[in-house]
């Protein structure tokens, strides 16, 4: 008898507890605006833009979603379209996939559309209940991370599209200058012509010369006629 009323208090307590509790997580759901109707189908599907996709419609290079918010009248939520350059058609491997444009609004309960660019290849176009257009990891994998799935991540629904490979982005590595090669400049030694009176005296002194022997000679000759 005296474990049975032992028992009473204890289950009472554990009762008003979890109704604090799931009362409180009744009232956050109500109040919480909720994004739903996009392609829903079995787990693993993979829906296709212009195929077995209902929620996109493309206009050119732009693609528009629509999709609904659930919850009461007050609530809000943002909402991101994110567009990413597909390695291939059906988006694998994601970690590959790099982000192309997104579109984020905030919206309440209704039915709403959200618009964003496409690349002229291979896309995945994600809806998301989130105004980050990327995971924690930077990339596309909003399901799956540090080794473990993501619950209530903000994943809404995905088609795929495109018709051709993404060109292959390469990053040029800027050349280095070279060096340029210190020169010692040569001397060089240029002779000029001699100019001026120094250019005189030299024939003069010639001329002086054989005056000088001449007239030598002219002595010597008078000597000998005595």
């Amino acid at each position: 008898m005296k474990k049975s009323l032992l028992i009473v208090p204890a289950v009472i307590a554990m009762a008003i507890a979890g109704a604090v509790v799931f009362g409180g997580n009744s009232a956050d759901a109500a109040t919480a605006c909720n994004v739903t109707g996009i392609n829903n189908g079995p787990f693993g599907t993979e829906f296709y833009v212009g195929k077995n996709d209902t929620a996109f419609k493309l206009n050119g290079n732009t693609i528009t979603g629509t999709f609904k918010v659930t919850g009461t009248a007050g609530c809000t939520t943002p909402v991101t379209l994110a567009i990413w350059k597909s390695p291939s058609k059906n988006g694998q491997p994601v970690i590959q996939q790099t982000l192309y444009s997104y579109k984020t609004i905030t919206v309440g309960p209704g039915t709403h559309t959200i618009s964003a660019t496409i690349p002229n290849c291979y896309y995945q176009a994600d809806l998301l209940q989130s105004a980050n257009p990327k995971a924690p990891d930077g990339t596309a994998n909003y399901g799956w991370q540090n080794g473990d799935w993501v619950k209530n991540g903000p994943y809404r629904g995905a088609a795929y599209g495109g018709s051709m490979n993404c060109p292959v982005e390469t990053t040029e590595t800027p050349s280095t200058p070279a060096t340029p090669v210190a020169t010692t400049p040569v001397a060089t030694t240029t002779t000029l012509p001699v100019t001026g009176p120094s250019m005189l005296l030299a024939p003069i002194a010639g001329l002086m010369v054989a005056a000088a022997v001449a007239h030598n000679l002219i002595q010597r000759r008078r000597l000998a006629r005595r």
